[in-house]
């Protein structure tokens, strides 16, 4: 893992600014503390912090030149089956410098040009300067894994792995995107190739951009499609174990130490039981949990520690811990509304202590339907069924009983989606809060002339084809919710830290694969991820396989009417929040007094809030975009 960055002038006099290179690769350390290192060729230079994994010697620093000086390489990430390709660029008559995969990178794009991402099995950002052609190349992994961001004017293209780097430039305009926030404030994150800046992008999944004279210009090379065949239940079973095994497998590789993230959930789970196969020593596994009951999954995490003698190791959250959330929002670069960010964080500062590299479960839910949601669509089919002279009453009922708790107000929100279509309703589901709830909260000035946030997740419903409703619910939530919200918190926790995560579950040899699953055997009488527990149950326990799913948040709702409801009054209602005219006062009082009297549950919704204003006081308010002075300024308020 690593951090990159580099620049691209249009005008072939002007000069690359050394400087400027070196702010971008310090401000990257703590994603490559292990080195960093430059290259300059006129219009182009070229910055890279290292974090060393495999061929830990100096001659591996980047970035790479080949012999005839005519390639040059920044890599971010991992290339699982970069053996094989060095064996076949090999045998093309390529010599090899060192032993990482960076370079069957350099030489593979030496050979087949941009159809090397094709050829990848693994994460990626990279960028490769041709000297000759005096062009610019980068490349995003299928999934999103690594980040890339960038930036364009008529007169240069800058790039970098994390949008503080180009921000070191003054000449970059912090300017802050209404559409991005507006979308922000409906899913909790800015979907690409949109940033919370005006005039930063970020490099779509599964795409690659190339960079000369002319400007750039974008490719996609990957889409997740969905081919359901029809085999045996035993067929599918015994595919998945053979892919997810050797998806773990390749991804054990490593001259430092490595070990993994257990919840005690179903995915994370199954990748220790794999590795255990693939390890003379006990594996090093690490779990987070919370005092509060509800949320604390230990007690899981440490049945499957038993049952595979792991070296096991955890941690527990409490409320103070929000003392390191100007840490968080200075790594996450844009507002993030997913409280998992917070255990993530401490679990991946923790994990760095013992090891490098951590695997972890990402990803099974998008291949094999593991979320509540899907179920609920199944329910919502059921429930149109019914005559009306059982759900009317039912549903009268429902809106009679106060808002009081999350069971009551996902009832409350079941009976009302299941009259929309099931699009509608999923995209109702996915929202923190919906149009209306926008409408109520911001000010006219602010949410005049926005765009329906629908419009995201439709877009993707659209690319997803005519598919069972289950494929396309799957399609889009690897496409948004798995891209622009789960990777971003894994990828930012860990590299906080210089921890590299890797997820087995995202091999997209392995995602292919199970595109090709029928729904219902990914979905069968209710039961999310069919399949996968039954091709599982020589390796889990019973309590593992049919536990109720949990997700990693925090417990916000407790917190905001407990150690953190007068800080949170503090924030959102202070006169700097108030003066920055996206939100009413009265909507936000009334939102914080419903919740401290148990009236409704805005746990989530003030988070975001909340977020949001101390980010806009790190990224906006101060001048100079450091941790430090995120410390030195959010500190004073927390």
């Amino acid at each position: 893992m690593c951090g990159i960055a580099g620049v691209f002038h249009f005008g072939t006099k002007a000069k690359v600014e050394k400087d400027f290179l070196k702010k971008m690769a310090n401000v990257l350390e703590h994603r490559g503390p292990d080195a960093d290192g430059f290259y300059e060729d006129g219009h182009c230079g070229l910055a890279f912090r290292r974090l060393a994994i495999i061929d830990l010697k100096k001659r591996a620093n980047q970035p790479l030149i080949n012999k005839q000086g005519t390639f040059v390489l920044v890599f971010n990430g991992e290339i699982y089956n970069f053996k094989d390709l060095r064996r076949d660029l090999e045998g093309k008559g390529y010599h090899f410098e060192t032993e990482t995969d960076g370079e069957v990178i350099l030489h593979g794009y030496a050979a087949y040009g941009e159809k090397i991402v094709h050829k990848l099995r693994g994460m990626f950002a990279f960028a490769i300067w041709d000297t000759v052609k005096r062009k610019l190349f980068l490349a995003r992994d299928r999934v999103g894994k690594k980040p890339l961001f960038y930036f364009a004017d008529q007169q240069r293209f800058v790039f970098a792995s994390e949008m503080k780097a180009l921000l070191q430039d003054p000449n970059i305009p912090r300017v802050l995107n209404s559409i991005g926030l507006w979308d922000y404030l409906s899913y909790g994150y800015i979907p690409s190739p949109n940033s919370i800046f005006k005039d930063i992008q970020k490099l779509e999944p599964g795409h690659y951009l190339t960079v000369d004279r002319t400007g750039p210009k974008i490719t996609q090379y990957w889409d997740l499609r969905f081919s359901p065949t029809d085999n045996t239940e035993q067929y599918y079973i015994e595919q998945t174990i053979r892919q997810l095994n050797e998806a773990v497998r390749i991804r054990m590789i490593s001259d430092v130490p490595l070990g993994a993230f257990l919840s005690g959930g179903i995915d994370s789970s199954s990748v220790v039981a794999f590795m255990t196969q693939h390890s003379e020593e006990p594996i090093k596994t690490f779990s987070i949990g919370f005092e509060e009951s509800a949320f604390n999954e230990i007690p899981f995490a440490r049945m499957i520690a038993e049952r595979y003698h792991t070296d096991h190791r955890e941690f527990v959250v409490k409320a103070n811990t929000i003392k390191i959330l100007p840490q968080l929002i200075w790594h996450y670069d844009e507002p993030y509304a997913d409280s998992s960010a917070l255990p993530s964080y401490i679990l991946a500062q923790l994990t760095r202590k013992q090891v490098t590299v951590a695997l972890n479960g990402d990803g099974g839910d998008e291949s094999f339907a593991g979320y509540h949601r899907y179920v609920i669509e199944a329910l919502w089919d059921r429930w149109g069924k019914l005559p009306k002279m059982i759900t009317a009453p039912i549903t009268t009922i429902i809106h009679q009983i106060p808002e009081r708790t999350p069971m009551i107000r996902r009832a409350k929100r079941f009976v009302e989606m299941s009259k929309m279509s099931k699009q509608q309703s999923y995209m109702e589901l996915m929202q923190i809060f919906d149009h209306r709830a926008k409408q109520e909260l911001c000010t006219r000035a602010f949410a005049q002339g926005q765009p329906n946030a629908d419009r995201i997740l439709a877009e993707s419903f659209s690319r997803a084809g005519n598919q069972n409703f289950l494929n396309q619910m799957l399609y889009v939530d690897v496409k948004k919710y798995l891209a622009e919200d789960l990777l971003v918190k894994m990828d930012r926790a860990t590299m906080a830290h210089a921890l590299e995560a890797r997820s087995p579950y995202l091999d997209h040899q392995l995602m292919e694969f199970a595109a090709t699953i029928p729904p219902r055997l990914k979905l069968r009488h209710l039961t999310k991820k069919y399949i996968l527990k039954k091709a599982l149950r020589p390796y889990l326990p019973k309590k593992i396989l049919h536990r109720q799913k949990m997700g990693f948040g925090i417990p916000m709702g407790a917190w905001f009417r407990g150690e953190l409801e007068e800080l949170t009054g503090q924030v959102l209602l202070s006169d700097t929040a108030l003066r920055r005219g996206y939100f009413r006062k009265e909507r936000i009082q009334q939102m914080l007094q419903q919740h401290k009297q148990g009236q409704r549950d805005f746990g989530y919704p003030i988070w975001s809030l909340f977020w949001l204003e101390l980010w806009h006081q790190v990224y906006i308010d101060t001048p100079s975009i450091s941790v430090s002075s995120a410390e030195k300024r959010l500190l004073k308020i927390l």
